[in-house]
Protein backbone atom coordinates (compact mmCIF):
# COMPACT_ATOMS: atom_id res chain seq x y z
CA UNK A 1 0.00 0.00 0.00
CA UNK A 2 3.08 2.10 0.78
CA UNK A 3 2.90 2.24 -3.37
CA UNK A 4 -0.20 3.27 -3.55
CA UNK A 5 -0.49 6.19 -1.05
CA UNK A 6 2.53 7.88 -2.67
CA UNK A 7 0.89 8.01 -5.80
CA UNK A 8 -2.46 8.94 -4.50
CA UNK A 9 -1.89 12.90 -4.52
CA UNK A 10 -1.17 12.75 -8.62
CA UNK A 11 -4.24 11.09 -8.88
CA UNK A 12 -6.44 12.88 -7.34
CA UNK A 13 -4.50 16.18 -9.27
CA UNK A 14 -5.82 14.03 -12.59
CA UNK A 15 -2.33 13.31 -13.52
CA UNK A 16 -1.14 10.15 -15.19
CA UNK A 17 1.25 7.65 -13.72
CA UNK A 18 3.08 6.68 -16.70
CA UNK A 19 6.24 4.44 -16.13
CA UNK A 20 9.30 6.29 -15.35
CA UNK A 21 12.08 5.56 -18.08
CA UNK A 22 15.79 6.31 -18.01
CA UNK A 23 16.03 6.59 -22.41
CA UNK A 24 18.52 4.15 -22.99
CA UNK A 25 19.11 0.51 -24.73
CA UNK A 26 21.73 -1.78 -22.74
CA UNK A 27 24.93 -2.50 -24.75
CA UNK A 28 24.16 -6.57 -24.14
CA UNK A 29 20.41 -6.99 -23.67
CA UNK A 30 20.89 -10.48 -23.15
CA UNK A 31 22.97 -9.85 -20.13
CA UNK A 32 20.29 -9.07 -17.39
CA UNK A 33 21.58 -11.21 -14.79
CA UNK A 34 25.49 -11.74 -15.26
CA UNK A 35 27.13 -8.33 -15.96
CA UNK A 36 26.90 -4.57 -15.27
CA UNK A 37 24.58 -2.14 -16.86
CA UNK A 38 26.29 -0.93 -19.62
CA UNK A 39 24.62 2.09 -21.57
CA UNK A 40 24.41 0.60 -25.41
CA UNK A 41 22.61 4.03 -26.94
CA UNK A 42 21.57 6.84 -25.04
CA UNK A 43 18.01 8.51 -26.14
CA UNK A 44 19.04 12.34 -26.70
CA UNK A 45 15.62 13.61 -24.84
CA UNK A 46 16.00 11.31 -21.74
CA UNK A 47 16.53 11.67 -18.54
CA UNK A 48 20.22 10.04 -18.90
CA UNK A 49 20.85 12.19 -21.56
CA UNK A 50 19.80 15.11 -19.33
CA UNK A 51 22.23 14.03 -16.73
CA UNK A 52 25.11 13.65 -19.47
CA UNK A 53 25.51 9.42 -19.61
CA UNK A 54 26.37 8.71 -22.94
CA UNK A 55 26.95 5.66 -24.69
CA UNK A 56 29.51 2.62 -22.73
CA UNK A 57 28.99 4.51 -19.34
CA UNK A 58 27.99 1.96 -16.77
CA UNK A 59 25.03 2.61 -14.26
CA UNK A 60 25.68 1.70 -10.91
CA UNK A 61 23.93 3.01 -7.98
CA UNK A 62 20.21 4.38 -8.56
CA UNK A 63 19.44 6.66 -5.20
CA UNK A 64 22.53 5.52 -3.68
CA UNK A 65 21.19 1.64 -3.84
CA UNK A 66 23.56 -0.31 -5.88
CA UNK A 67 23.18 -1.71 -9.19
CA UNK A 68 25.07 -4.99 -9.84
CA UNK A 69 22.90 -5.98 -12.89
CA UNK A 70 19.93 -4.85 -15.74
CA UNK A 71 17.53 -6.89 -13.46
CA UNK A 72 18.49 -5.34 -10.13
CA UNK A 73 17.84 -1.96 -12.02
CA UNK A 74 14.54 -3.24 -13.47
CA UNK A 75 13.76 -4.02 -10.05
CA UNK A 76 14.54 -0.36 -8.66
CA UNK A 77 13.39 1.34 -11.25
CA UNK A 78 9.66 -0.73 -10.63
CA UNK A 79 7.99 1.53 -8.66
CA UNK A 80 8.59 4.99 -10.14
CA UNK A 81 6.52 7.22 -12.44
CA UNK A 82 7.72 9.74 -15.03
CA UNK A 83 9.19 12.81 -13.58
CA UNK A 84 10.59 10.65 -10.25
Amino acid sequence: LEDVFAALPRLKAGKDLRPGRLGFAPEKPDAEYNAPVTLGTVSPDGPLAKAGAKAGDVLTAVDGKPVANLSQLQHLLGPRYEGD
